[in-house]
């Protein structure tokens, strides 16, 4: 099979066939996607972290079409049902993050809950599948759609090209499917539909790859086996239908895979410097957004961002015009940092700053401040303004010398492999779930912890005690 070799700093040669290289050449949704840094505001702290969805999206493709490969030699596939199922795979490791918006996740929430074009977007791709996240299902509209954006049925036009002589639209459907993790697909018979957890499972492509690269390009010293970890996907019926599995030699890399993952939540994604540098993003969106001139909240309407491929730089380019003069711009743009009081999730649960009455109070403004998140954005975050105000004004500091930021603690992947039922196989047939298996420590569960951020200076416990006598009066 004829293609090209890539180089990827993370993966060595990937190659790809020239089928696959199609569906990226004058493709500007996959251009666009060089230019949205993966680790989100995260490069402004991990400094060599400049890594994009462009290379993330290849990587994905190299992991999930070699598992495939791998499994495919022990399945009685014709030359023809192997070379499409392939295809399919590939166009979705390929495809799976083009809707992403401005600094992957940051502005993710703000810009759906904004305008009227998410509304009608999510109600198109509700006719494919109900399933996906936001970014997921922007992805399958840009297959799908021939006449809402500018460029309508260019992806589409791609994919009927390489899938010559197929049902375009039913395998454009099975595509989008395969993106959000819907195995209700229509082109592959039951006995096949595993295949999208190569794409969206619990060790999936996506993940596998986003660790190793996250963790090499942060320069965080954490790794695991990945060609050992491809090599002992297999598939194994059970349940009524054929199910990934993982061969029980893997133990030790699983181990090790599960490390990485939870240490770059709890040291690297939640470094309370990364915290601080993306939620300063969303206040800069959200003054965007409460502009006066509409020549700088366009950027934040989707189809206006998908019809112009905007991307990351557009959006700082925007922040220089519009908010010039803003103090938080500023600090975003000077890098004049605030300090926070705690700074990772063990300090929070131990810092002899905060009793366990204060740190109850905290916990019960997450919950309802989460609540308002999920409502309205917008909302929320003006709440949370008010009460950096107020406590700056109660204390008699300058003014935006209080910041606060909320971060979401993921659970371990261990807790969701313990929940989406992983099996290992063993010799003789032998199934057993890995979350039986009394070798991994126990799952920690999904949390938030409110940052809180202080210009140099200022007395820690007259801070703390004005944080925790605000939010009493908010959680009234």
């Amino acid at each position: 099979m004829s293609g090209v070799f890539i180089k990827d700093a993370v993966h060595g040669y990937i190659k790809l066939d020239n089928e696959m290289k199609k569906l990226l050449i004058n493709n500007p949704f996959t251009e666009r996607l060089r230019y949205i840094h993966q680790m989100g505001g995260g490069y402004l702290i991990y400094v060599s972290a400049h890594h994009t969805r462009y290379e993330h999206s290849l990587g994905v493709y190299n992991i999930a079409t070699k598992a495939f490969d791998n499994i495919a030699k022990d399945l009685n596939y014709d030359n023809e049902t192997k070379d499409y199922i392939r295809k399919l795979i590939g166009t979705a490791a390929l495809f799976h993050d083009i809707g992403h918006t401005y600094f992957s996740h940051i502005t993710e929430n703000i810009i759906y809950q904004y305008g009227e074009n998410w509304a009608i977007i999510n109600e198109a791709v509700n006719r494919i599948t109900r399933k996906g996240k936001p970014h997921e299902r922007i992805a399958c509209f840009l297959l799908y759609d021939n006449n809402y954006l500018q460029n309508n049925g260019l992806i589409r036009n791609k994919i009927q090209e390489i899938f010559n002589g197929n049902n375009i639209d039913k395998t454009i459907r099975d595509i989008c499917k395969i993106i959000v993790g819907d195995d209700n697909l229509e082109t592959i018979d039951k006995e096949n539909r595993w295949i999208v957890g190569l794409i969206n499972g619990v060790i999936d492509a996506d993940r596998l790859d986003y660790m190793l690269r996250d963790s090499f390009m942060a320069g965080f010293p954490r790794t695991f086996d990945l060609e050992r970890i491809v090599r002992s996907y297999s598939v194994y019926h059970f349940g009524g239908r054929n199910r990934i599995v993982f061969k029980h030699h893997i133990l030790s890399s699983l181990k090790h895979l599960f490390d990485v993952r939870d240490d770059l939540y709890l040291w690297v994604y939640r470094h309370h410097k990364v915290v601080y540098v993306d939620e300063l993003i969303r206040r800069l969106v959200f003054k965007l957004i409460q502009h006066k001139n509409n020549e700088c909240s366009k950027l934040l309407d989707i189809k206006n961002m998908l019809d112009n491929y905007y991307a990351d730089h557009d959006l700082l380019h925007i922040f220089k015009k519009c908010l010039r003069d803003d103090p938080l711009y500023n600090i975003f743009l000077n890098r004049s940092y605030h300090k926070s009081l705690w700074k990772n999730w063990y300090q929070y649960r131990n810092l002899v700053l905060i009793n366990d009455i204060e740190r109850q109070t905290i916990n019960l403004f997450i919950n309802k401040i989460k609540r308002e998140i999920q409502d309205n954005v917008l909302n929320a975050i003006n709440k949370i303004e008010l009460i950096e105000s107020e406590i700056i004004q109660d204390l008699h500091l300058p003014s935006h010398s209080v910041f606060l930021a909320l971060a979401k603690f993921r659970p371990t992947l261990l807790d969701e492999v313990v929940q989406q039922e992983t099996y290992l196989l063993f010799p003789g047939n032998v199934l057993l779930r890995l979350g039986e298996l009394n070798i991994f420590h126990a799952p920690m569960k999904s949390h938030l912890v409110l940052y809180l951020y202080a210009i140099p200076g200022i007395n820690r416990d007259r801070l703390v005690k004005k944080f925790i006598e605000v939010l009493e009066h908010y959680i009234e």
